[in-house]
């Protein structure tokens, strides 16, 4: 079993990534994005951890998913450009991924159970 937001493997019988609540699937996550298709960036958020739990959900959706850190890790805090997380997702599934993030938001429910 892997999480496909951090890259961890586990062993069978867990279902859940216990560093970042994602869903865990069978296959391990793709080594780097295919240069044949086209990525459009879908989402900028303000964090890596809210990046990485929208990409695990992604992918275990079907989805594949792709992060571009802006992040200057050498600084103790960063604002503007400097704290985005660019999520991208291949053209021909950008309205899959926007259905299944809006799903989400109008059902309120969070992508990590309490």
């Amino acid at each position: 079993m892997y999480c496909l937001a951090c890259r961890t493997e586990y062993r069978e019988g867990f279902d859940r990534c216990a560093d970042c609540g994602a869903p865990l699937v069978p296959e391990p996550p793709p080594a780097e994005i295919p240069p044949h298709e086209d990525w459009t960036q879908l989402r900028v958020v303000s964090t890596e951890t809210e990046a990485k739990l929208i990409q695990g959900y992604l992918q275990s959706e079907g989805v594949p998913c792709a992060l571009e850190s802006l992040v200057f890790h050498a600084e103790p805090f960063n604002f503007g450009p400097l704290a985005q997380v660019r999520v991208h997702v291949p053209a021909a599934r950008v309205d899959k991924a926007n259905r299944l993030l809006d799903r989400l938001a109008a059902a309120d429910e969070p992508l990590v159970s309490p």
